[in-house]
């Protein structure tokens, strides 16, 4: 694969792309369903579908203190997901002490999957690599406590930039959220290498930009023709 010759900044989305191997987070959390709490959490997918979107609403508009972990993120987003299917009285035990149960058991293990996995792991190792010799950024749509998330990861030490949404009061896919990782990088947009996982939040408002991107899935797609990776850990032969 060829090496990109001009590139001094590379900008990482966080959710989906860090955290997690290319996944988005409705997928990961319906297989973690599927996979333990079939009997605590009996629904459609259509219907956690609406639970997810309904607890990013609601944690969006929620005022997370800075210093709050991944744990403490994750009870709070479960706790509104939780929320919504008992009032459609799609779970089995819906009294708040069931309902705090049941959010206290899905946070913890979420956040174990995460935290256990080997994407925390490699993905140091990578941005470590990458941060002697480029300028490292994340930027994401975020609940005010990105930089905490990144400090608990391990991944700080090698971030100069962490843009979260609602410390600067844009969200994706607005391409200014990215505008402002270039003006904070003092580069051009063709020097800055967009990481993510998101065709619309990430590569096509960067694309917009004059970033070059790489895209994070394992799909393909005519259309795109900029660079594809399947896992963050490639960008260490395309980059060094």
């Amino acid at each position: 694969m060829t090496r990109l010759k001009d590139i001094k900044v590379i900008s990482f989305d966080y959710g989906g792309t860090l955290d997690l191997p290319g996944t988005h987070w409705f997928k990961f959390l319906w297989e973690l369903i599927q996979t333990n709490f079939t009997q605590d959490i009996p629904v459609s997918k259509e219907a956690f579908w609406e639970a997810y979107v309904y607890g990013e609403q609601q944690l969006e508009r929620t005022v997370v203190p800075p210093d709050t972990g991944l744990l403490d993120t994750l009870k709070c987003k479960c706790h509104y997901e939780i929320d919504y299917l008992a009032e459609k009285e799609l779970l089995p035990d819906i009294s708040e002490e069931g309902k705090r149960r049941l959010v206290a058991r899905f946070a913890s293990w979420i956040a174990r999957s995460i935290q256990e996995g080997n994407n925390y792991k490699e993905n140091v190792g990578v941005l470590s690599k990458l941060s002697k010799t480029y300028q490292v950024n994340v930027v994401s749509n975020y609940y005010g406590n990105l930089q905490t998330i990144l400090d608990e990861a391990g991944f700080s030490p090698y971030i100069t930039h962490a843009i979260d949404s609602t410390v600067v009061g844009i969200r994706k896919p607005d391409s200014g959220i990215w505008k402002l990782a270039i003006e904070a990088s003092s580069c051009r947009p063709e020097e800055m290498l967009v990481v993510g996982d998101s065709m619309k939040n990430d590569i096509l408002p960067a694309q917009s930009l004059g970033c070059v991107t790489a895209w994070l899935t394992k799909e393909t797609s005519k259309e795109y023709t900029g660079i594809v990776i399947e896992s963050v850990f490639e960008l260490l032969s395309i980059c060094i």
